[in-house]
């Protein structure tokens, strides 16, 4: 009996303690012992916030606090979206948004299109934003496809208008035109730095790692990168990839300046979070903050100038 009485003891503190474990730290995971208030709900997302890039110093303490008053009396998870929308933007700048799932599952996937003129390949790299696992795999075999099955002299990659999303598909895609290295880093507010990394049959990004085919690698061919003002995101971290590499020139205008990296909390009911974590540092050095990828050719016609280019080389 004092056996059994022993044991129902232990079992109860030990589940008072996974419930206190679960209703202090649970919603960091998206964990819940019941539906969280309006406000609580509300309170959490501010409480993941301070990860974000610019959660700091009094910019930050003001604009959580005033979102804090605001929270008070909502009554409603969609009440809470307007002050939570002010809020991400100082935490997390411009590149920091919500969304849903229905949002995510229901964005259309555009494919890479590419062509061949006067030996030079073209590939058309749109945004990719599907999470279907068969999607990613068409979308980068698409790409690698016509890297490896086509006889040319150079490559033009057009950015142009890729807004971002998955950058897995669009590496894994182009990667027999990358080498085996670094490609850039991530670099955290505290200066923590993640490095993105091509192996020959991975890509690292810290201790992410995707499993991709391994490529015949296509080096020393010239290639033009096309950028302008919608390149964006994945976009441009893609093409910063190519950044350091002797044989590339980038063509076109200013990208967008959404050059940071989010990292993605799940919210009760179904919402996203995308919090702007990480600054970028190209593997020649420079910095980005939301900051443009600047071209080396300035041009409003920036195929035909490439073309014009690579056809003298």
């Amino acid at each position: 009996m004092k056996k059994l009485k022993k044991l129902l003891i232990t079992l109860t503190v030990s589940m008072t303690a996974l419930f206190g474990i679960l209703y202090l730290f649970g919603p960091k995971f998206n964990l819940y012992l019941s539906p969280p208030s309006p406000e609580k709900y509300g309170k959490i997302a501010l409480n993941n916030m301070d990860d974000g890039l610019f959660a700091e110093g009094n910019r930050w303490k003001e604009a959580k606090e005033i979102a804090k008053k605001e929270l008070k009396g909502v009554k409603s998870y969609d009440d809470t979206q307007p002050i939570l929308e002010k809020a991400i933007k100082v935490a997390g700048g411009k590149h920091s948004f919500f969304d849903t799932t229905t949002g995510l599952e229901s964005s259309k996937v555009t494919l890479p299109t590419s062509k061949t003129e006067n030996n030079t390949l073209i590939i058309t790299i749109p945004e990719f934003i599907s999470p279907d696992k068969k999607e990613q795999a068409k979308y980068s075999n698409i790409i690698r496809e016509a890297i490896e099955n086509n006889e040319y002299n150079s490559v033009i990659l057009d950015f142009r208008n890729n807004t971002g999303g998955n950058m897995w598909p669009m590496i894994d895609g182009l990667s027999p035109l990358l080498p085996n290295k670094k490609l850039l880093s991530f670099i955290s507010r505290k200066g923590a730095e993640e490095n993105l990394t091509l192996s020959k049959n991975s890509i690292i990004n810290g201790k992410e790692v995707q499993k991709i085919s391994e490529s015949k690698k296509i080096v020393d061919k010239p290639i033009a990168i096309l950028i302008n003002d919608h390149t964006a995101s994945s976009g441009e971290i893609v093409s910063l990839c190519f950044k350091s590499l002797k044989n590339v020139k980038y063509y076109g205008g200013d990208s967008a300046a959404y050059t940071t990296s989010n990292m993605q909390y799940c919210l009760y009911g179904g919402r996203f979070m995308f919090l702007t974590t990480q600054k970028i540092k190209d593997d020649t050095g420079h910095i980005y903050e939301n900051t443009p990828i600047e071209p080396d050719v300035r041009t409003n016609d920036a195929l035909n100038e490439a073309l014009k280019e690579l056809n003298k080389i």
